[in-house]
């Protein structure tokens, strides 16, 4: 019996120290209890087990001795748990895996150490900002620190992870970023920044003279790109940027006084440098705006550019008075608005256009090359004119809601249809008379505003004129002009195309002043009523034989449409069933002058009572209506009829013919 209560004591014994040993983890070279870890209380150990005393035997009659029961087996103990990766954190670091809460982390709003578990990628530009102390404790130094990687309990690394975007920007004091790999660059801000065991792929942009000293990194540490000091003239107030957004917008009236782009820019947009500005942003100084294309690392010598970028753009427009564009290379044209433009140690590869003679007047050129020309580009033009220089916004500035007269300051080429539309007056006073000007030129003389010393070509599909007393003036235009509105006037014009007249009225009242027409001056006078639809594009043709179109549609060029047509829809005219394609164009007389040719892949008709007139379709024709009819037409392919109605109803006068066949498709029987 002795034996048996020793054995059960020690087994027990076993069992509680197997138990004790699986809760608890190393973290560093002490066993942390981990419950105890996670909420801070210093554990109780259990009371050790007080023995208890056997009770005096009693003699007893000595039984039949009975064979001796095996002792039941022992659990082995659990298995400890390997410990977990140790990062070098607090309870108070923040330990992230996805970019998101990354952001957060290195926000003011974040934590003082950000540690992550995993490669991170992000399209984001990073900024690591805010004061914090060094664990948190307000009693220690301010430090922060970014740590990419893992440690064992002897603080040996790992594992290493790469923070991947296109820039970080440190602007938290005393920061540190410890065995870790960014790929991008770095812009600092912020004094005493510091590479430990680190591996920046990438440049490293410092802000202020500062910044740069205060820097270090250990032997361990590589930079694979340049350490840059971004110190151009740049205060508290100044914009420095290294996107064409950023850019862009730092050059807005919503901007600053002074841009610097830190890095070789390149935009598809229009730039605009807008707003009035002072010297360093003191209202007391002279009116001043700046864009500095360029670095330095020589604190001694602040006029020696060290790095110089190149701004490429289509345009870039200046407004903003005082402007200067210093130590770079700009690609593109520059239309100067405002006074005192200054070029510094500049290269411009493109033309300069001032727009006023003021502008080219106040222009001042410091060890700079231009490869284009000095232009002025005063075209008669006030206040309300409308300056362009793409063909979008010459498409805006010709419509109704645009400008009395139009001045584009370039070639300018599209494959739209133009339109100049709207009533305007000259000069935008209603006491004169209508007019609308589009004037394709500039000239250099002041004294002689009739000479044009440059003119422009502009190139569409199309330009129909429905502004009445319209000039087109000094300049070349390519496609064809449709006139709709009276008193349209050419001065010093080539067209190299057509002018059709859509109505009498616009053919009687056109003038040309030292100009040519290429082609065809003709009065189009279409078939058409009131509720015509005049097309001269593939869009408006489908939408004119569409069931929402007209019950005539007419044409006014010759179309080339790749998609397969549907004539659909019922339409009356003078309360008789009628769908009308009318090829062609007449005089007052209703005699034909111009016959045109429409190309598609296939037309269907499905409109009642419907008729091809008056020119020639190049495509396969299919009916599936009655009575469909070719007055004066050629149709240059099949005709196929969907149904024994279409065929039985055709009809076609002397004057028309089909180059292919003329079939019934008969369906299959079901």
């Amino acid at each position: 019996m002795r034996k048996l209560l020793a054995m059960t004591l020690a087994a027990s014994l076993v069992l509680s120290s197997a138990v004790y040993a699986a809760d608890t983890m190393t973290v560093g070279s002490t066993g942390v209890d981990v419950v105890a870890a996670a909420t801070g209380t210093t554990p109780t150990p259990a009371p050790a087990p007080k023995p208890t005393p056997a009770p005096a035997p009693k003699p007893t009659p000595a039984p039949a001795p009975k064979p001796t029961p095996a002792p039941a087996p022992i659990p082995a103990p659990a298995p400890t748990p390997a410990p977990k990766p140790v990062v070098d954190a607090v309870t108070t670091a923040s330990l992230v895996n996805n970019v998101a809460a990354f952001e957060k982390a290195i926000s003011k709003d974040g934590t003082w150490i950000i540690t992550t578990l995993n490669d991170l990628t992000t399209n984001k530009e990073l900024v690591l900002d805010g004061e914090f102390h060094d664990k948190n404790d307000a009693t220690k130094p301010l430090k922060r620190k970014i740590g990419l990687y893992t440690q064992d309990e002897n603080k040996k690394v790992t594992a290493r992870f790469s923070l991947t975007a296109p820039k970080l920007t440190i602007k938290s004091p005393n920061a540190l970023l410890q065995s870790s790999t960014f790929n991008g660059d770095i812009y600092v801000r912020a004094a005493n920044f510091q590479l430990k065991d680190a591996v920046v792929n990438g440049n490293v942009y410092f802000v202020t003279q500062e910044a740069k000293d205060t820097f270090v990194m250990d032997a361990k540490s590589k930079v694979n790109g340049q350490q840059i000091l971004a110190d151009v003239d740049v205060v508290a107030t100044a914009s420095l940027v290294h996107d064409a957004d950023a850019f862009a917008k730092a050059l807005s009236a919503d901007g600053t006084w002074i841009v610097c782009p830190l890095r070789d820019l390149t935009t598809d947009k229009d730039l605009v440098v807008e707003g009035t500005f002072y010297d360093k942003n003191d209202t007391t100084k002279a009116l001043k705006r700046k864009i500095g294309l360029y670095t330095h690392n020589d604190p001694a010598d602040k006029k020696k550019a060290t790095h110089s970028f190149t701004l490429t753009a289509p345009s870039l427009t200046i407004k903003s008075p005082s402007t200067t564009l210093q130590y770079g290379t700009f690609v593109g044209d520059i239309y100067v608005r405002a006074d005192n433009f200054n070029l510094t140690n500049t290269k411009v590869v493109g033309n300069i256009y001032f727009v006023t003679q003021s502008a080219k007047d106040t222009f001042t050129n410091t060890n700079s090359t231009v490869e284009g020309k000095l232009i002025l580009a005063d075209v008669d033009v006030v206040a309300t004119a409308s300056l362009v220089h793409d063909a979008d916004a010459f498409a805006s500035a010709i419509g109704k809601s645009g400008t009395w007269i139009i001045a584009p300051l370039r070639d300018l080429t599209t494959d739209k249809a133009l339109v100049v539309n709207g009533t305007f007056h000259d000069k935008n006073d209603p006491t004169k008379a209508l007019k609308r000007k589009i004037g394709l030129y500039t000239h250099n003389n002041p004294a002689d505003k009739k000479i044009a010393t440059h003119s422009f070509t502009l190139t569409a599909p199309s330009l129909t004129i429905k502004s009445p007393s319209t000039t087109l003036q000094y300049g070349f235009f390519n496609g064809d002009i449709y006139v709709e509105a009276a008193n349209f006037n050419l001065t010093n014009i080539k067209v190299t195309g057509n002018v059709y007249f859509t109505t009498q009225i616009a053919k009687d009242t056109f003038t040309m002043v030292n100009s040519t027409v290429t082609g065809e001056k003709v009065l189009m006078q279409p078939d058409v009523v009131t509720s015509a639809s005049l097309v001269d594009t593939a869009a408006a043709f489908e939408n004119g034989i569409s069931k929402n179109g007209a019950w005539i549609t007419s044409v006014v060029r010759d179309l080339v449409i790749n998609n397969e047509l549907v004539l659909d829809g019922e339409f009356t005219n003078k309360d008789k069933p009628a769908r009308k394609i009318a090829l062609y164009s007449q005089d007052e007389k209703r005699n034909v002058t111009r016959r045109f040719t429409l190309t598609a892949p296939k037309l269907t008709i499905n409109s009642p009572m419907a008729r091809i007139q008056g020119g020639t379709f190049k495509g396969n024709v299919y009916v599936s209506s009655a009575n469909f009819q070719l007055v004066n037409a050629t149709i240059d392919g099949n005709v196929i009829f969907l149904n024994e109605e279409a065929k039985n109803t055709f009809s076609m006068d002397a004057d028309s013919s089909v180059t292919g066949a003329m079939n019934y498709f008969k369906p299959k029987a079901e």
